[in-house]
């Protein structure tokens, strides 16, 4: 995969397939990423299912995954949910094909294992849950493909791994750290409405890169685990 393949790639598996290869030397070669962030992507995917969810077993797994990628909630909070999650997939009506696909979706959200086992989680996870947007629209065209809108949010959440971006330490200290805090409290509310206002803190710190002011400015869906937002609160 080239780099304009990789911007204008509207298939998270062939991206994912790209950066988390097979072989353990070509991971060591390349930059993929790591279990939080495809774990994120998963819950990313499935949070899009949320108004739709009727069993609460279902959201709350997709909840507890996201605090576990964030070392916020234990092995045993998220295999629970995990085992209570296939249990609401299990007792899905078997007619409704959204009910089940959806279910589905969210329990691989949960799901975990080696690093190779949670690429796979993430792609299944991805693939379910666009499935399962297209089954609640019931054959009526999408505005736009489910996995085109994935692939938007894999972007968001890894950048560009043709060209990292390092976060300058005084664009951090800068302005008395506005931008940290800003980041901070955008990651823990959910309030990436916020991110132009984090672009302009950046700016005013003495940021010039333009690949960060862009994403920051530009339309367009972030979620916990956008690159710019990562890296000014250093995870990874």
């Amino acid at each position: 995969m080239t780099e304009q393949e990789w911007l204008e790639s509207a298939s998270p598996v062939a991206m994912l397939d790209y950066l988390v290869p097979k072989s353990p030397r070509a991971i060591a070669k390349r930059f993929g990423p790591r279990a939080r962030k495809l774990r994120l992507f998963a819950c990313a995917c499935c949070r899009r299912l949320f108004p739709l969810l009727t069993d609460e077993r279902s959201r709350a797994v997709v909840e507890v995954s996201e605090r576990f990628a964030d070392g916020r909630a234990t092995a045993n909070a998220r295999q629970a949910a995990y085992a209570a999650a296939f249990s609401a997939h299990r007792k899905a009506n078997v007619a409704d094909d959204f009910a089940r696909t959806a279910t589905n979706a969210t329990r691989w959200a949960g799901a975990v294992g080696s690093a190779g086992a949670i690429k796979g989680m993430a792609m299944y996870s991805a693939s379910e849950a666009a499935k399962a947007e297209r089954l609640s629209h019931e054959g009526a065209p999408l505005s736009e493909a489910p996995e085109s809108i994935q692939a938007n949010l894999l972007r968001d959440v890894l950048g560009n791994p043709f060209r990292p971006v390092a976060m300058a330490p005084s664009w951090l200290a800068g302005n008395e750290g506005m931008a940290a805090r800003l980041a901070e409290a955008i990651y823990e509310e959910r309030a990436f409405e916020r991110m132009p206002i984090l672009g302009d803190a950046l700016e005013e710190a003495g940021c010039d890169e333009d690949e960060v002011l862009r994403h920051c400015r530009e339309p367009g869906e972030h979620v916990r685990g956008c690159w710019v937002v990562d890296a000014i609160l250093g995870r990874k």
